[in-house]
Order: C-alpha cells, then structure tokens, then sequence
C-alpha cells in the first residue's frame, strides 16, 4: 500500500489515539476515494473513520458508520432518500417501528453534528427516510441555524 494511504491520528494534546480511546501510534489505512459534494471521500472499514480531502478524519459509531455509508451509496446512486425501512433492516436488522424511528433520529443527530463542519446535511424527508445534501445545492430560503437567529429578532 502506498504512503499517501496512510495517516496518523492524532489527539488535539498531540499524542496519537485509537478509535477505543487508547493513547499509541497507529497508522490508518484507507480504502480509494470517491468524490461527493466537492468532498473527496476515503473510508477505513477497520477503525469506522472517514477522511475527507485527505485532511480531516471522521470517526464514527458502528452504527453511525453504517449509516453514513448507506447515505453515501444512495447519493451516489442517485436513488434519493434512504428510506426507514432500508435502515431498520441494514443498520438495526429489525422490522421498523416508532421506537426505532426515536432511536434513528438521535443517530442522525450525532452523525449531522460530526459532518456539519464539511457543509453537508443529513435530511430529513418526512415519512420516508433521509438524504444526505450538500448546502450548497439547498435552495431553501435559510442555512443551518438561519432560523434560530429569525426567532429571536
């Protein structure tokens, strides 16, 4: 494998860190990249850490891995939205129900929060699933956290 697949994780003390929260060097080996939203996108299966424009690392939850994995393959596809069925069954490997529709929406939540930096969204189409977007393609009349600010005017 080639150097330019390689990186080493870093703590923001300096001192390199495993995904388990260990403190020792590793070297982290990515899979080829693709381009989505403008973002060139490199994954590592083993330690669930996406790196995105070979500069920022990205690590995830098992499921929060899964997920996002998932919103990738469609946006590449083009199929749209991910729908709750597909991620109860892929993600949960459960039938979908309201319980697992709460647990969804707060697995949504951190993963939105982790790529929020990188101007992509994760959104929320009611009754149907998400989709992964970039903010730049919304056409809405507001960004992220426009209408927060509207309320309190």
């Amino acid at each position: 494998m080639s150097r330019n697949h390689l990186s080493l994780v870093k703590k923001p003390s300096g001192h390199p860190v495993d995904p388990s929260g260990e403190t020792k060097n590793i070297r982290v080996a990515y899979q080829p990249g693709i381009t989505i939203c403008e973002h060139l996108i490199e994954r590592s299966d083993v330690h669930r850490c996406i790196r995105f424009d070979q500069q920022i690392e990205v690590y995830f939850t098992e499921e929060e891995y899964l997920l996002f994995g998932m919103l990738l393959d469609y946006y590449m596809q083009k199929k749209h939205e991910v729908s709750y069925a597909d991620i109860a069954t892929s993600v949960f490997a459960c039938a979908f129900d309201d319980e697992l529709l709460l647990v969804i929406r707060k697995r949504m939540s951190s993963l939105r929060r982790k790529i929020a930096r990188l101007d992509l969204d994760v959104m929320n189409i009611p009754q149907r699933g998400y989709e992964l977007r970039s903010l730049r393609d919304v056409v809405w009349p507001y960004r992220r956290g426009h209408r927060a600010r509207m309320s309190r005017q």
